[in-house]
């Protein structure tokens, strides 16, 4: 059994999503799955980012061209893949290549909020 002391402050991340929730007509299901839905995006994003690991920068490069870099080789191998087998991937590889994690985090939330939204008559 989980030590439900530890949940502290899951709980609390959790409260305060939901509590803007209840200011919507929406079910208890739908505000149950609304915030599993949110806290799970949340919580993935920045474990992911967390456990990214960021490659040593090159003698002289500062941390913009090391990202800069880094982001490239991705992309290039992206590029490097077959388009028939891997169209999506080869389609996304410039765009992934200049991405922004912040504008990226947000979009993905903005999308998850607007089908909240839909589901709550709003849209």
């Amino acid at each position: 059994m989980h030590d439900m002391e530890l949940q502290e402050n899951s709980l609390v991340f959790w409260e305060g999503i939901g509590q803007h929730l209840l200011r919507l007509d929406l079910t208890d299901r739908h505000r149950f799955q609304a915030v599993s839905a949110v806290v799970n995006y949340v919580v993935g994003m920045g474990a992911q980012m967390a456990i990214e690991q960021a490659p040593e920068p090159e003698p002289g490069e500062n941390p913009d061209e090391m990202r800069e870099r880094y982001l490239g080789e991705w992309a290039d191998t992206w590029m490097q893949r077959d388009p028939k087998v891997f169209p999506f991937a080869h389609s996304m590889a410039p765009i992934f290549r200049d991405h922004d994690d912040v504008e990226q985090f947000v979009a993905g939330l903005d999308l998850i909020l607007a089908g909240l939204e839909r589901q709550a008559g709003l849209a």
